[in-house]
């Protein structure tokens, strides 16, 4: 009877591990997640910040040819 009890508890015991390694795995995947799109964002920005300087570059450029 002991023995039985032992392993049922051997078996909750590693299903907790099992739980615990998939939830650090989800916590991996969504951190990774996280510091691609922040990448992703600054990458964005730093594009836009690129294309406002070339537009204001051609108007400064038109305004000087129209004078």
């Amino acid at each position: 009877m002991m023995e039985a009890e032992e392993e049922v508890e051997e078996e909750e015991g590693e299903e907790e591990d099992e739980k615990e390694k998939w939830m650090r795995k989800e916590m991996v995947e969504q951190n990774k997640k996280k510091k691609e799109e922040a990448e992703d964002e600054e990458e964005e920005e730093e594009m836009m910040m690129m294309m406002m300087m070339i537009m204001m570059i051609i108007v400064i450029i038109i305004i000087i040819i129209i004078k």
